[in-house]
């Protein structure tokens, strides 16, 4: 027999008028997940390559454009020198020397700035040694979903005489495979090296372009930059290295090298700071706003000089100053570096012809739909 449930008046009203009245909470959204972007630069440091040194000051400018997407992606840039074996009379002081992908921009740009044109021998390199290299050894993330690409920079052929090396076509399959393109640079016109850097980049499905032996850069200027240069010195002068030995010296010197910065270099890591808001790891200010430290719990002896003379007493609210004039400057720097970028990439557009505008006009290729720029 069925049995009938009688639920009292009173209390079935009770539960319809809190079904209808209590508001339905939604869990909170989960905090939007920003593109990833993963770029390696494989570059050819033998004595022809007379592009480097120019090539040093466009590093934070291509990462500064690439930041400049919507949304700002995290990035993180390795790099692979390489040279080739001993030859006779010709000691070279490495073949391949890595440096691991990494997110500090400042640390890329310090190994950036170590890469001298010597040595050589012969005209071939090791270019496909530093290929796999950069492939295999590196800390590439494996979600295809992050977008990654190699650049090789070069003006010579790789040495395809060596026993011992994996092929370039052998890497390159494998690159495709992963969905990791490298776009083959040459310097110069080396028929050569023309006919294997074209390979390179078709097996891997990249693109292979071609720019003369000084790189054709172009010192770009805009209206913007003579006071981003005033905010860009203010800002790195505030820098307070704290801690104490070696990372906090360690920092004081990474931190004086940013106030040495001039031309686009200076204007570019600045306008970094204004997007990534981190002026470095062992920067007092950084660390308290990204709340890695409290300045209650810091030993007196950790702190900077300009904080541990004040007395205790006034040392919170002297912090909290500072704090504020740094993001003010942080914001008015990149309100500034929002309308350079446009400007920048409209003179970009116009002359495509320097290694750094074809490198960033072919990462946003690539990028697209996942990365938009300010002109699109």
């Amino acid at each position: 027999m069925t049995r009938l449930w009688i639920v009292p008046a009173a209390l079935l009203c009770l539960l319809l008028a809190d079904y209808f009245v209590t508001p339905v909470i939604s869990a909170p959204a989960p905090p939007m997940r920003r593109p990833k972007v993963e770029i390696v630069f494989v570059v050819d440091t033998t004595g022809s390559m007379s592009l480097i040194e120019p090539m040093k000051q466009k590093i934070y400018g291509l990462c500064n454009l690439i930041l400049s997407a919507r949304p700002t992606p995290e990035l993180r840039v390795g790099l692979v020198a390489f040279k080739d074996r001993d030859s006779p009379g010709n000691k070279e002081e490495y073949v391949i020397k890595p440096f691991d992908l990494r997110d500090n921009l400042d640390e890329v740009f310090a190994e950036f700035k170590t890469y001298s044109a010597t040595g050589g021998g012969d005209t071939p390199e090791a270019v496909n040694e530093a290929l796999d290299h950069a492939l295999t050894k590196l800390s590439w993330t494996k979600d295809r979903r992050t977008v990654r690409m190699m650049f090789l920079i070069g003006d010579a052929a790789p040495h395809m005489d060596y026993m011992d090396d994996v092929k370039y076509q052998v890497t390159c399959k494998r690159a495709a495979d992963l969905g990791i393109p490298i776009h083959a640079i040459q310097s110069g016109s080396d028929k050569e090296c023309d006919e294997h850097f074209a390979a390179i980049a078709r097996l891997s499905g990249g693109v292979h372009l071609k720019v003369d032996s000084s790189g054709g850069f172009k010192n770009w200027s805009t209206d913007y930059d003579v006071k981003m240069r005033e905010l860009s010195q203010q800002l790195f002068r505030s820098a307070m290295p704290f801690g104490t030995g070696a990372s906090r010296d360690q920092a004081t010197k990474r931190m004086q090298q940013l106030v040495g910065l001039t031309g686009e270099a200076q204007l570019d890591r600045a306008a970094l700071l204004s997007r990534t808001r981190r002026l470095g790891d062992n920067d007092l200010l950084d660390a308290v706003m990204m709340g890695r430290v409290r300045l209650a719990e810091m030993k007196a002896e950790d702190l900077p000089e300009a904080l541990r003379s004040l007395p205790e007493n006034q040392r919170a609210a002297q912090l909290e100053k500072w704090i504020d004039q740094r993001q003010k400057l942080i914001e008015a720097i990149g309100e500034l570096d929002r309308k350079r970028v446009a400007s920048l990439l409209k003179r970009i557009e116009e002359n495509p012809n320097g290694m750094d505008a074809q490198i960033f006009l072919t990462f946003r290729k690539r990028a697209v739909p996942l990365l938009k720029y300010s002109n699109e």
